[in-house]
């Protein structure tokens, strides 16, 4: 989903009645230096699980230890009819920022929008994959 003119190349997607949009590069012959610029930016491992509500928790891997991890893993798994899913993610510092202000806002859905869309990469269990596709969606919680 997007459209491009003769300078750049936009990403659109919406959140209830807003609109947002991010350039992806701003030559339509960029994709290997985008490839390089990202291969060269810092970025820090994230997990986390979200569902349908949006991203219900996010923490640096490397302050997570194994048992955590094993955790998150087990509440993802226990609440699969909100379609739970456990992911890693690697985001730079200012895509962790962005996301970090709509979770302490409390906008969940919308962080979660931000991740799935700028992530320098997202893991996640492949039983997991059309989940992905489908959240965020209050409607798919069953209990709501």
């Amino acid at each position: 989903m997007g459209s491009r003119d003769a300078k750049h190349v936009l990403d659109y997607f919406r959140y209830g009645d807003r609109t947002f949009a991010r350039i992806v590069s701003t030559q339509l012959n960029l994709a290997s230096i985008s490839r390089n610029i990202y291969t060269n930016m810092t970025s820090t491992t994230y997990v986390g699980v979200a569902d349908a509500h949006g991203i219900e928790s996010l923490r640096e891997k490397s302050d997570c230890s194994t048992y955590e991890q094993s955790c998150q893993i087990m509440r993802a798994a226990a609440n699969r009819q909100r379609h739970a899913v456990y992911f890693e993610a690697d985001l730079d510092t200012s895509t962790f920022k962005v996301i970090n202000e709509h979770l302490n806002a409390g906008d969940y859905a919308l962080a979660l929008e931000w991740l799935k869309r700028l992530s320098l990469e997202l893991r996640s269990l492949p039983e997991y994959e059309n989940s992905w596709k489908l959240i965020p969606n209050e409607d798919l919680d069953p209990y709501a």
